[in-house]
C-alpha cells in the first residue's frame, strides 16, 4: 500500500493516547463504554484534523479516531480521573502534543528531515533525555535491507501529564525473526532517517 500524507499534518502526527498498567502492560479493548461521537469534539475537530490525521484514510479521519477511542480511549477514562469523556481524551492528546513539541525539540537540536542523513539512535535518545528530563521510546519502520525511518516518539506520562521515565522498550521484538520481509513499527535500530 502506498501512503499519501495529508498536507494538514504539522510536524509529528499524534498516533494515540494509550493507557498502561505500569510499567509495561498496554491496556486496550477495555469493553463497553461510551460510543464514539463526532459531536462531542466539534470544537476541536479542525485542530484534530491538523494534528491527528489518519495517514491511511485521511479523507475520513474520524474512522481512525473512532478506532483509537474504542481501543484505547475507553481504557483511559476508566483509569484516569482527569480524563472523563471522549472530548477530554482528544483534548488531552492535543495538549500533550503542545506540551512536548517534538518537531521544535528536533529542530532546536539540528535534527531535520532528510532521506540522506542518518541519526544515531543512542545520541537522539540522550538528547531527548537531556531536553525533556525523561527517557522516551523511539519507534521506526523498515523492511529487511532498508534503513529505518523514525515514525514515533513515545512518551510516558502520569494521569496529570507529567513525564515519567519510560521503562525499557521490549515491544514487538518477538515478531522480528518471524516476518523479516515486512515493515513493522518497532524500537529503532542503531541508526535511522527522520522523514516528516
Amino acid at each position: 500500500m502506498k501512503c499519501s500524507y495529508p498536507r494538514v499534518v504539522n510536524g509529528f502526527n499524534i498516533h494515540g493516547l494509550w493507557a498502561q498498567l505500569w510499567p509495561n502492560t498496554e491496556m486496550n479493548k477495555c469493553g463497553d463504554g461510551p460510543k464514539y461521537d463526532n459531536n462531542s469534539i466539534k470544537d476541536i475537530f479542525l485542530e484534530l484534523q491538523r494534528e491527528w490525521a489518519d495517514e491511511k484514510g485521511f479523507q475520513h479521519p474520524w474512522k481512525f479516531w473512532n478506532h483509537e477511542w474504542t481501543k484505547h480511549g475507553i481504557c483511559v477514562i476508566w483509569k484516569n480521573s482527569v480524563i472523563t469523556d471522549q472530548h477530554d481524551y482528544f483534548a488531552a492528546s492535543l495538549k500533550l502534543k503542545k506540551m512536548y513539541n517534538f518537531t521544535a525539540i528536533f529542530e532546536r537540536n539540528h535534527i531535520t528531515p532528510s532521506n540522506t542523513t542518518l541519526y544515531d539512535t543512542a545520541s537522539v535518545l540522550h538528547m531527548l533525555k537531556r531536553d525533556l528530563g525523561a527517557d522516551v521510546w523511539l519507534h521506526c519502520s523498515w523492511k529487511s535491507g532498508d534503513y529505518a525511518k523514525l515514525v514515533e516518539v513515545r512518551i510516558c506520562v502520569d494521569k496529570f501529564f507529567n513525564l515519567l521515565n519510560c521503562p525499557p522498550d521490549t515491544s514487538r521484538l518477538e515478531i522480528l525473526s518471524a516476518t523479516p520481509h515486512l515493515a513493522w513499527t518497532r524500537p529503532c535500530p542503531n541508526v535511522f532517517f527522520v522523514s516528516l
